[in-house]
């Protein structure tokens, strides 16, 4: 069994990183933004549907690319329609080819978890938390296993030190480290949850974990990182919430850097440069985190909950989720970077200057 360190996360990021300070949040104040209503731009952000998932898709699953492949590893399948008693996760990987289309179903199975978070890393997935179904499928557990899969040998291994049990937790790899903060650790009889702010850090080349100083609030929220800062967007804290906060590596400072103009439970993010670009049933951001600007956009008839983003090659893809708790989403829809460029801006929020 590999050792569990304690280490407070200014000394880590001292020792890893080089870095010092640590210090709380301030509060800020923002300010809509007049929109150029004359210039002639698309009402809803135009996109390509490309080929469905196998079988009847995914939602809450783990996935990472390497180069020019997606792949898919577990995830819920629950409530498949009108078989809404049905409580089951997928053990399956699915890899998606970008250059030709194409889905296929891999032979090798993953654990059967969902809410898990994939790492891709010298050629290895590695699936992080999540949680899982017991005997009885009448109940959930926290995943306390790594699956790590070799995509050159199609191998996969079981790693038993699973430090960081927690589901919706932010897990963000930086360098050859996977950084993970809070996320939440059990949910009760009347579907409350308990809430974690642990922080850890997972060493991808040695293997050893080590427990960090808490993050300042205990909550599940998505992280990226963007120059040197791990974002924090939205989450969940027995309601959905509204704060954009940051890690700062540099300094070890935590920062609220804006507010979304609706709470986002569990939003998907992905990045471009400086813009990190925020979805959730229906509704997109983007958020440009050096100049502190947040724009609201449409984009009609791509719904689903728990659906994942990302980009490969100047496109966003929006592939699975689920609408209204009953229909899995096996539907992924293509779009070009620029066509935010032309499309009109439904709403634009700043940070309120002082002059």
């Amino acid at each position: 069994m590999k050792n569990i360190q304690q280490i407070t996360l200014c000394s880590l990021i001292i020792f890893f990183f080089g870095f010092i300070n640590c210090s709380a949040q301030e509060k800020i104040e923002l300010e809509e933004v007049k929109i150029d209503a004359n210039k002639k731009l698309k009402n809803s952000v135009q996109y390509k549907e490309l080929k469905k998932m196998p079988e009847l898709g995914v939602y809450s699953f783990g996935f990472a690319i390497e180069e020019d492949m997606l792949y898919v590893m577990s995830g819920d399948v629950s409530n498949v329609g009108v078989r809404t008693e049905y409580k089951g996760f997928s053990d399956k990987i699915y890899a998606y080819n970008f250059n030709t289309d194409y889905w296929r179903t891999l032979n090798l199975k993953s654990s059967t978890v969902a809410n898990n978070t994939i790492i891709n890393h010298e050629g290895k997935l590695y699936s992080f938390g999540g949680r899982k179904v017991g005997h009885n499928r009448t109940r959930e557990l926290l995943n306390d296993k790594i699956d790590i899969y070799d995509i050159k040998n199609d191998t996969m291994l079981l790693d038993d030190v699973m430090a960081h049990q927690a589901v919706n937790a932010a897990i963000v790899k930086v360098d050859d480290k996977v950084l993970f903060f809070g996320g939440s650790t059990k949910k009760y009889n009347n579907n409350r949850k308990f809430y974690t702010n642990k922080v850890s850090m997972y060493n991808l080349t040695n293997g050893y974990w080590y427990e960090l100083d808490p993050m300042p609030e205990a909550k599940e929220s998505p992280g990226i990182l963007v120059d040197g800062k791990i974002y924090l967007i939205g989450g969940n804290k027995n309601q959905p919430l509204k704060d954009i906060e940051s890690f700062d590596l540099t300094s070890g400072k935590w920062t609220k850097e804006f507010e979304l103009p609706i709470a986002m439970s569990k939003p998907s993010i992905t990045k471009k440069e400086h813009t990190i670009y925020i979805y959730e049933n229906g509704i997109f951001y983007t958020f440009d985190s050096y100049n502190k600007i947040l724009k609201e956009y449409t984009i009609n008839n791509v719904l689903g909950d728990n659906s994942q983003i990302f980009i490969h090659d100047d496109h966003l893809y929006i592939l699975g989720g689920i609408v209204d708790n009953n229909n899995i989403v096996n539907r992924m829809y293509k779009l070009n970077l620029k066509e935010f460029n032309n499309t009109k801006v439904k709403r634009e929020l700043r940070i309120k200057s002082n002059s």
